[in-house]
């Protein structure tokens, strides 16, 4: 039996997507803190943003064992028992985050 999905649309849930992260990463982090009710003057929770950033945290190594942090990387480990077991327990979860399953398959 597939676990039942998360229902996006309520006020108690933010959807953030690691694109969004990779790109943005302060103003991710920022609202998720805002939504988290942690409150604070912007420029002490940037600093604090950027001092617990990859970049930082990997010292620009390419052999860091930090994750690369690039979106999509999954595709790079599942196999297709993998992607066979995720579309079985969540058939339609590519659509509806509003990817486009070609893409990703």
């Amino acid at each position: 039996m597939s676990r039942q999905l998360i229902a996006y649309q309520q006020p108690n849930v933010l959807e953030l997507r690691l694109e969004q992260l990779s790109q943005r990463p302060a103003a991710g982090f920022l609202e998720a803190f805002r939504f988290g009710g942690v409150d604070g003057p912007e420029a002490e929770l940037r600093a604090r943003i950027e001092s617990l950033s990859f970049e930082r945290k990997s010292g620009g190594r390419p052999d860091s064992h930090y994750r690369k942090g690039v979106a999509g990387d999954w595709a790079n480990h599942f196999d297709e028992e993998d992607r066979a077991c995720f579309k079985k327990e969540f058939p339609d979860i590519v659509e509806r985050l509003g990817y486009e399953p070609a893409v990703v398959w």
